[in-house]
C-alpha cells in the first residue's frame, strides 16, 4: 500500500525564506550569488552559489516532476548567456541576473513538495524534520 504524498508535508522544513542578497563576489571571472536561507525562525545562513548550481537545481527539480502535472509549474531559472560579446562581469547585467534568481528561488520554495526534493534541500542546506507528531 502507498502512503498518500501528503505526509510530505509533515516533514518538510517549516518558516523557509530565501533570498539572493545584493552582495555578489567575483572570483576568477565568475559570479557567485550571496543565497540567504532561514528555517523555522532560525539565523539566516548565507552560502555562495555560481548561476550554474542554480541552472543545475531547476535540471534536477525538472526532472523529479517528470509525468506529473506539476511539472509545468517548476520556475525556470534566468536563461544562461552564450554570447561571448555580453559582459558577464559587467554590474547591470550581474544586478538583473541576481534579481531573477532571486525571483526564481522564492517561486521554486513555493512549489508543492519542492521542500522535500532531496536536490531543493541540499541546495539550500535544509533538512527534513525527523520529529514529527503523530496524526
Amino acid at each position: 500500500q502507498q502512503r498518500p504524498v501528503e505526509w510530505l508535508a509533515a516533514v518538510e522544513p517549516r518558516g523557509v525564506t530565501v533570498a539572493v542578497g545584493d552582495d555578489v563576489e567575483h572570483r576568477a571571472g565568475k559570479s557567485y550569488y550571496a543565497l540567504v536561507v532561514a528555517s523555522d525562525g532560525g539565523e539566516p545562513r548565507t552560502t555562495r552559489k555560481r548561476y550554474s548550481e542554480f541552472a543545475d537545481l531547476y535540471a534536477a527539480v525538472l526532472a523529479a516532476y517528470h509525468g506529473s502535472h506539476l511539472r509545468t509549474s517548476v520556475p525556470a531559472p534566468p536563461a544562461k548567456v552564450l554570447n561571448p560579446f555580453v559582459n558577464q562581469l559587467d554590474p547591470r547585467f550581474v544586478d538583473n541576473r541576481r534579481v531573477e534568481l532571486n525571483d526564481f528561488v522564492k517561486k521554486l520554495v513555493q512549489l508543492p513538495r519542492a521542500l522535500s526534493n532531496p536536490a531543493v534541500l541540499d541546495f539550500f542546506d535544509l533538512q527534513l524534520q525527523t520529529h514529527v507528531a503523530p496524526a
